[in-house]
């Protein structure tokens, strides 16, 4: 009976073994429908004559842009700490331009925001560690 029992525990030990790293893998996160999305995610808020407009998060990827599971615009680098994201749906909908401000201890850029239907505004982004 106590061969059994050691024999039963040993075999669940080795289990929790073998799947406890797979279970802590680093993956994509996952969006409201399950969906796994790729990228850094970032925060912004928008500002217009001093006051905020507009606050959110997107997460960015290999030149492209995601708002959940859908990709909603791409960025480019233009040099060092210099980026123009092109925005094509949502309410970011627009060109911006930003550029590097802070390094430490989290990346923060600001810049202009030429939004798609309602004029200029200044916008900071800043990344976030999930």
């Amino acid at each position: 009976m106590t061969r059994l029992k050691f024999v039963t525990m040993l075999l669940g030990l080795l289990a929790a073994n073998l799947l406890a790293p797979a279970a802590f893998a680093d993956k994509p996160k996952n969006d409201k429908s399950g969906e796994q999305v790729p990228g850094a995610r970032w925060e912004f808020d928008v500002k217009k004559r001093g006051k905020k407009i507009d606050e959110g998060t997107f997460r960015a990827h290999q030149g492209k842009i995601y708002h959940g599971g859908t990709q909603i615009g791409t960025f480019s680098k233009n040099g060092k700490g210099d980026f123009d994201l092109d925005i094509a749906k949502g309410k970011l909908k627009g060109k911006i331009h930003i550029i590097l401000v802070r390094n430490d201890p989290r990346p923060v850029y600001a810049g202009d925001f030429e939004m798609a239907e309602d004029g200029k505004a200044k916008i900071t982004v800043k990344f976030l560690e999930d």
